[in-house]
């Protein structure tokens, strides 16, 4: 498992008013960004686009896989890169801590310090609509000028309900982190990618023209014929986890989740219950309840379908739902984004075969983050988040060819559902 929180348990989901004040908080923060001398973010060369940066966004990127990612995707060179996160001072270190590292390597590199520094934080807290929308608004559509590139939906909640002082006999704590961790790891991230991708499409077009374009230059130079191969299109790398495969959850939800075909049918089930979550579920399986055997109390137990085995079933059923958001919804995103009322002969010479937005479910392993379990510490094999980070990046770098949409991959490899 991989990424972190310092923060409490939500009471509730749908308590919107709670968040009023945090929600007006949210919408007077101004991004902390740094740029260069002349106070004009600088266009690099050597870039994908020939010279144009591309836009970048990393959620949960205060610390963690996310922090790594950032990092990565500045030292490459050719991106504009925004941390979200929902702490602002936490926020605001990690920014600091990176243009330490770019000035860090500058210095190795060519002895002086680094004046072009593209990296901006802005504040969001994936659980509130309204900082989601101010996101949008702000980030996505002013910062960044309506285009997004690369999304790194990273930011994620796992809590121990499982360990020797957890919550697994009060079923009103148990619906608490059911709540918080699908709030967290499934709607609130879900709401981040439907967010960005209007701005994730606008980049569509400048990619086909750029693979257009190359694929004449190969046909003028030696008459070859270009297969687009190479097509890196608009990428929602959204980070999810081994325990969320199909085979760790109860039967129900390991049935609902695998004959799902479409959104509505992954977030329909996941609303029911959490509307009925402190009546009506046990989050933990039959084996470890401390009911006695054959007791009306472990009669009762036994008669509540289990979300999901091991020691964290809502971070699993969080991520199964994930798995099954992107396998659903990757195909109605991938089209070739041309305007429905540009003329027929336009369209056939724009479209674009995959060339909308690729979304991806990624794994990336045992990370050593503050989520690591016991468990996943005592068998030595995590790795750092840096390590994990380089995988990552690469994947959302690779061409389509190579990494198709609404699929599930680990070390660059596709694994099951």
């Amino acid at each position: 498992m991989q990424g972190s929180h310092a923060y409490g348990i939500i009471p509730t989901f749908n308590s919107r008013n709670k968040w009023r004040d945090r929600d007006d908080a949210m919408a007077t923060m101004s991004p902390w960004e740094s740029r260069d001398d002349s106070g004009v973010p600088a266009m690099l060369g050597g870039g994908d686009d020939g010279g144009i940066l591309r836009n970048v966004i990393v959620t949960g990127a205060n610390r963690g896989l996310g922090f790594a990612i950032a990092d990565r995707m500045l030292k490459l060179g050719s991106y504009r890169v925004v941390l979200a996160c929902r702490n602002e001072q936490e926020g605001r270190d990690a920014l600091e801590r990176l243009r330490g590292k770019q000035q860090q390597r500058r210095q190795r590199q060519y002895g002086t310090i680094a004046t072009n520094f593209l990296a901006s934080f802005f504040p969001l807290d994936v659980t509130c609509p309204r900082s989601v929308e101010v996101f949008r608004e702000d980030c996505v559509n002013g910062h960044l000028g309506g285009r997004v590139d690369i999304l790194f939906n990273n930011a994620g909640v796992c809590f121990p309900e499982q360990d020797g002082n957890g919550p697994q006999n009060n079923r009103a704590a148990a619906a608490g982190i059911l709540r918080e961790t699908l709030a967290v790891n499934f709607f609130g991230a879900l709401e981040v990618v439907e967010a960005c991708v209007p701005a994730l499409q606008a980049a569509a077009p400048m990619v086909a023209r750029k693979e257009k374009k190359k694929a004449a230059l190969m046909l003028e130079d030696n008459g070859a014929t270009s297969t687009m191969t190479s097509l890196k299109p608009p990428t929602v790398v959204w980070i999810s986890s081994g325990d969320g495969e199909l085979c760790f959850l109860g039967s129900k939800w390991r049935g609902l989740l695998a004959e799902a075909q479409s959104l509505e049918d992954v977030k329909s089930p996941l609303s029911d219950l959490l509307a009925t979550a402190t009546d009506t579920i046990t989050t933990t399986s039959k084996q470890n309840s401390t009911a006695p055997a054959g007791s009306q109390q472990e009669g009762e137990q036994g008669q509540v379908e289990e979300m999901a085995f091991g020691p964290t079933p809502a971070y699993s059923l969080s991520k199964a739902a994930v798995n099954a958001a992107v396998r659903t919804w990757a195909p109605c995103i991938q089209a070739p984004t041309v305007p429905a009322e540009a003329p027929e002969n336009t369209k056939s010479r724009t479209g674009v075969r995959g060339g909308g937005v690729r979304l991806v479910a990624v794994c990336p392993g045992d990370v050593l983050t503050r989520m690591t379990s016991k468990e996943e510490m005592a068998r030595g094999d995590a790795v750092s988040p840096e390590e994990a980070a380089v995988e990552v990046v690469d994947l959302a770098l690779s061409s389509a060819n190579d990494i198709p949409a609404g699929r599930f991959y680990r070390h660059g490899e596709e694994i099951g559902w």
